[in-house]
């Protein structure tokens, strides 16, 4: 089976529009929608929909829309980030596939790591992630600083033989500064953490900041990527193949004002360790929300 380059998410962006959010979701009560998140190998389309407040249905269809598995994704507060709620299908008692999001007026982000084996069955999966804003109007001048929560998995790259294999989650604080005038978005990522699970259960250990390079704004939303810098897994021997981190990232503003930033980052972690010169191939990928304080 033939297996793409891992991309970023889908983008909806309705921001810049000067209309405001529609108001129908909520977190509490968020609207029966369908939300359609990016799969990274052959075989088909993942969607996310919104059942009950404690219940998403995972369903994985052919690119023609022939075929389908489906399992029930439900709440786990317990394995909440932040202001993302946590999901996860359990298959033989066991949780499977797992998934954040953080719905809210303004718009939503969710991201998805497949790892059911009835799903599984249609190929390796990284995961798929979507941002999705109802728009707002977006300042021209002035500037403001926004805060809020990260999240994200950390899967073995396309050079590995568990290509698509999910294994830890990654979580930490985002800190974005807007400037309106300029029209420019920047930002890090800092306390991150690396957990050995994709649950979040097992402890892992600290991990490098994660800059956001400097992008440009246009429309509501940065234009294309903006780079990446650090964000390190760990600090034994293990270095960088090509001497520095590679990865890029994306946002879209949501609601009046742009009082919310939704977005995304994809980070290449390849790295070479000890005199034999290991080699270790990951994709990290994830999402955050971040709002003015």
């Amino acid at each position: 089976m033939r297996y793409f380059v891992p991309v970023l998410s889908v983008l909806t962006v309705l921001a810049g529009c000067g209309g405001g959010g529609s108001g129908s979701d909520t977190p509490d009560e968020p609207a029966f929608r369908d939300v359609e998140v990016t799969t990274l190998s052959d075989g088909g389309v993942l969607t996310l929909r919104v059942s009950t407040p404690d219940r998403r249905g995972l369903t994985l269809r052919q690119e023609d829309g022939s075929g389908g598995l489906f399992s029930n994704m439900n709440a786990d507060s317990s394995r909440d980030v932040g202001g993302f709620k946590y999901f996860a299908t359990t298959y033989l008692g066991v949780a499977q596939s797992h998934a954040f999001e953080q719905r809210r007026d303004e718009g939503h982000v969710e991201i998805v790591a497949v790892q059911d084996p009835r799903l599984i069955a249609f190929g390796p999966y990284v995961p798929g992630l979507s941002i999705h804003s109802e728009g707002g109007a977006v300042p021209t001048s002035g500037s403001a600083n926004y805060t809020g929560d990260y999240v994200g998995f950390l899967a073995r790259g396309a050079s590995s033989s568990e290509h698509g294999l999910t294994e830890s989650q990654i979580t930490g604080d985002v800190r974005l500064e807007a400037d309106f005038s300029g029209g420019t978005l920047a930002g890090e990522i800092t306390n991150r953490q690396r957990f050995l699970s994709v649950d979040g259960s097992r402890a892992g250990y600290g991990l490098e900041d994660l800059t956001l390079a400097e992008v440009d704004i246009v429309g509501g939303a940065t234009d294309g990527f903006g780079a990446t810098e650090g964000g390190k897994l760990s600090t034994n021997r293990a270095v960088p193949e090509a001497g520095d981190l590679s990865g890029n990232w994306q946002a879209v503003f949501g609601g009046d004002e742009a009082g919310v930033v939704f977005g995304s980052i994809e980070v290449d972690h390849d790295y070479q360790q000890g005199a034999g010169q290991i080699t270790h191939d990951y994709v990290e990928l994830g999402v955050f929300v971040a709002e003015k304080p």
